[in-house]
């Protein structure tokens, strides 16, 4: 997968972390959610912050990674940032 490929993938990710997002505070607590994993997973390449952001019931709205989280969810991010999981 190229660079340009995988950085859309991973806005892609991000965006759909969002889901429905409601009016207000909600909203704005939602928004830093996803800033904080933007930035640690993709920008820092923390991969261990996976676990507090991914759990089991997390409903994936990208066709290309799993729904919830799976033994394979920090390989799948780490692919996506360029960081090689074992």
């Amino acid at each position: 997968m190229k660079v340009t490929s995988k950085i859309v993938l991973a806005i892609l990710l991000t965006v759909s972390l969002a889901g429905n997002v409601l009016a207000g505070s909600k909203e704005d607590a939602n928004m830093k959610l996803i800033g904080n994993f933007a930035k640690e997973v993709f920008a820092d390449k923390n991969l261990s912050s996976v676990d507090q952001y991914i759990k089991a019931d997390y409903i994936q709205h990208n066709p290309l990674v799993s729904q919830g989280k799976t033994r394979d969810t920090p390989r799948i991010y780490g692919e996506l940032v360029g960081v090689l999981v074992k």
